[in-house]
């Protein structure tokens, strides 16, 4: 059941994201969103490293200490690495506006970029992270996951649609801001969400620190979060030096977004079994029964999603832009691709929550040492196409990677119950 309602939250999540993106490039173009997604993928990527793995490590042991009744480790955890966010991302945040006023000082405006201002908002895109692993860790389903996928998306429309009531146009700055409006309040729910489903109370309960522990299991899995958030915004980011065409960053964000919708089924999923593993830990039995439920239900519901986008490929492109529906062939490959690799992923929260973080990394890190060569050269050689063809490739790399040390690691095959 409660992979349904997560099913069906990240759908909701994705239709409003449809909504907006489609809105986003009538008003900033194509150009104008490239910028706007470039500048977020360097805010992410930031709030992921202050966090050192936080996010990733709430999944393996909240789950644990909930079961266990370890209260003091439970506070000890939020409360460790909710200073961690507030102190870097407060760094973070002051960092941005001060390249942003020397920039302007000098009159350097050829240096000015969306990216340098949008790490303002590191503390907050952290905190919603964070406070969202924790939630789900809980197994709150509903709670853990709307406010990001659908309080967010949703929150930033409005406030888009409110300052274009009142101001004529807005740029990519004042998409980070209104961002960043929008981030604070997403934060305030989930805070209160967090706080109302404690089990405990925080007053008067000791505090138990296990910051080694954490450390050696978090740092494995920042690698894993950062690589993997790398393969799509290293393409982001190459094709913006590399690629003379202002409008592929646009196109190559909205042909990966639509695909993305067959990756919804893996999000939702994942955000059911991952506590589900942590618990579970070294019962071979129990994990090899959940993999073989999870890679069935995955692999369905991957080749329903991806027929659906596909049937109407030529609409839902011309939708966001006249210019889109030229490359109706390319998401058909990219389609294809999400599938398989959608599915190989599958064991990667196997991996990652049930012990093995450093085997995860690993395979992290040797994917985006293979991107970082790869993609900037067919980039060169084939421009936006190159660009496809390599997220792809390297996404099945990474699949196939996750698949084999779950066999060599885990002792679970594929199929192994079937």
């Amino acid at each position: 059941m409660r992979t349904i309602v997560s099913m069906v939250i990240v759908y909701a999540g994705f239709g409003l994201s449809f909504l907006l993106n489609g809105y986003l490039t009538r008003h900033l173009g194509l150009d104008g969103l490239g910028d706007f997604r470039v500048a977020l993928g360097v805010a992410g990527i930031a709030s992921a490293m202050i966090l050192f793995g936080g996010q990733a490590a709430a999944r393996r042991f909240i789950p644990q200490y909930l079961k266990d009744r370890s209260w003091g480790e439970v506070k000890g955890f939020i409360i460790y690495y909710l200073r961690l966010c507030l102190i870097l991302g407060a760094v973070a945040a002051a960092l941005s506006l001060s390249i942003a006023y020397i920039f302007e000082y000098l009159n350097l405006d050829h240096l000015e970029h969306e990216a340098y201002f949008a790490i303002i908002l590191t503390p907050l895109v952290a905190l919603s992270m964070f406070f969202g692993a924790i939630i789900q860790s809980m197994k709150r389903t509903v709670a853990g996951i709307l406010p990001h996928e659908v309080l967010k998306p949703g929150l930033f429309w409005l406030a888009c649609v409110t300052w274009l009531i009142f101001y004529p146009t807005f740029d990519e700055y004042q998409a980070v801001s209104l961002f960043f409006v929008t981030s604070a309040i997403v934060v305030a729910v989930q805070w209160v969400l967090l706080a109302d489903g404690m089990p405990f109370k925080f007053r008067g309960l000791t505090t138990r620190y296990e910051q080694a522990q954490w450390n050696k299991v978090g740092v494995p899995l920042l690698y894993s979060a950062l690589a993997n958030s790398f393969l799509v915004r290293i393409d982001v980011f190459a094709l913006e030096i590399l690629h003379t065409d202002e409008n592929s960053i646009g196109v190559f964000s909205l042909l990966v977004f639509v695909a993305s919708f067959v990756w919804l089924n893996f999000s939702s999923i994942s955000n059911v079994i991952s506590p589900r593993v942590a618990e579970l830990d070294h019962d071979r039995a129990g994990l090899q029964k959940l993999f073989d439920r999870t890679l069935l239900t995955l692999g369905a519901a991957n080749c329903v999603a991806a027929v659906g986008i596909g049937i109407f490929a030529t609409p839902i492109l011309a939708w966001f832009h006249g210019d889109l529906a030229d490359y109706r062939n390319w998401l058909y490959v990219i389609l294809a691709g999400a599938v398989v690799n959608c599915t190989l992923e599958s064991a990667s929260p196997f991996l990652r929550f049930g012990g093995h973080q450093d085997k995860a990394a690993k395979v992290a890190r040797w994917v985006l040492l293979t991107n970082v060569i790869v993609t900037p050269l067919a980039i060169l050689l084939y421009g936006l196409e190159g660009a496809l063809i390599a997220l792809v490739a390297t996404r099945f790399l990474r699949g196939m990677g996750y698949m084999v040390y779950m066999r060599m690691h885990m002792g679970i095959r594929l199929f192994g119950r079937i």
